[in-house]
């Protein structure tokens, strides 16, 4: 394994530093859903915005639009169907596979999550301009660019 002379440290790693902003507006957006008594977690808000605001009902799709594996999806979406937060009806194009539906309390969760990822993304942002709020998203964007691969919230 290459080794360098030069101290390095997490402190000099821009991973660490994303890391760490990840995790802070991570908890903070928790303990806004926790605050709410919406019952969801983050994952759970990813997934119900995927079925309301992009109106994909088919599970294998809910996991490609999420970036979430395909088990961690259904582990979900089964504990989403106890809380009553969706509902499953059989697929009419292949009885095998069913399609997923948000009830009135998915909806309100929604909702809530929404305005709760708001306030997170707003708390955080009014610490920057205007022009660094978009050379920041230009920049992660960029970082962003063809990279794929499971985005669970675990």
């Amino acid at each position: 394994m290459p080794t360098t002379k030069q101290s390095y440290s997490a402190d000099d790693s821009m991973g660490y530093f994303i890391h760490r902003l990840s995790k802070v507006m991570q908890r903070r957006f928790e303990l806004l859903l926790e605050e709410s008594g919406a019952e969801i977690t983050i994952q759970m808000w990813v997934i119900l915005s995927a079925i309301g605001k992009h109106n994909i009902t088919i599970p294998s799709k809910i996991a490609d639009k999420t970036g979430i594996d395909r088990t961690a999806t259904a582990r979900s979406l089964t504990k989403m169907d106890k809380l009553k937060l969706i509902s499953r009806k059989p697929s009419p194009e292949d009885g095998r596979s069913s399609q997923i539906y948000l009830t009135k309390k998915g909806e309100q969760a929604l909702e809530i999550a929404a305005y709760c990822s708001h306030k997170t993304n707003e708390y955080f942002l009014d610490k920057l301009s205007s022009r660094e709020h978009d050379s920041l998203k230009k920049i992660v964007t960029k970082l962003l660019s063809d990279e794929q691969g499971d985005i669970s919230y675990n």
